[in-house]
């Protein structure tokens, strides 16, 4: 029986295209595993992702739509998985009948990439400078006062529209959480 990361390990070189697996399709059974067909496990798509950083093969991160969702700017669930990559080319993967999207994405998308202000970035991103100032004081509430200043502390690195729209509620005083 194989252990868990060795699925993720082997999931990941069949993602690159390297190691015993050429084809891009998996079946792994681990504990980190989500039911498959027959009774059967596979490999969550976060685990492969956490192993592709964790061996510097790619950096990935989620979509906005999908950090969007997490933080609680939006109630429409994503009913893809795309991660964004720092590959110039954009990469499909078939987990089990799962369909995984890699997509190419600006530097700026990964700064603080591991954090909730890494998240707060992409979904901000995503909903446009629109929404995203309407989403501004609900993301205030949400982040913790750190992930909060980590995400202030980047403005300089980010487009012109989004470090506006944060400079502007930095200048705000914070309203009760709750």
């Amino acid at each position: 029986m194989r252990d868990e990361k060795n699925e993720a390990t082997i999931a990941a070189q069949a993602a690159r295209g390297t190691g015993e697996r050429e084809e891009q399709r998996l079946a792994c059974c681990t504990s980190d595993a989500v039911p498959g067909p027959a009774g059967k496990a596979i490999t969550s798509t976060e685990a492969v992702v956490a192993q592709l950083n964790q061996e510097g093969a790619q950096q990935l991160v989620s979509s906005g739509a999908a950090a969007a969702y997490a933080l609680g700017l939006t109630t429409q669930m994503p009913i893809q998985q795309i991660y964004l990559s720092r590959s110039r080319s954009q990469k499909r993967y078939v987990f089990s009948k799962q369909q995984v999207t890699n997509r190419p994405a600006a530097a700026w998308t990964f700064l603080l990439a591991d954090r909730l202000a890494g998240q707060a970035i992409r979904a901000l991103d995503w909903l446009g400078p629109d929404q995203a100032s309407a989403a501004l004081p609900t993301l205030r509430r949400v982040l913790p006062p750190v992930e909060w200043d980590a995400l202030l502390s980047v403005r300089a690195e980010l487009p012109l529209w989004l470090a506006e729209l944060l400079s502007e509620q930095a200048l705000e005083p914070p309203k009760a959480r709750g």
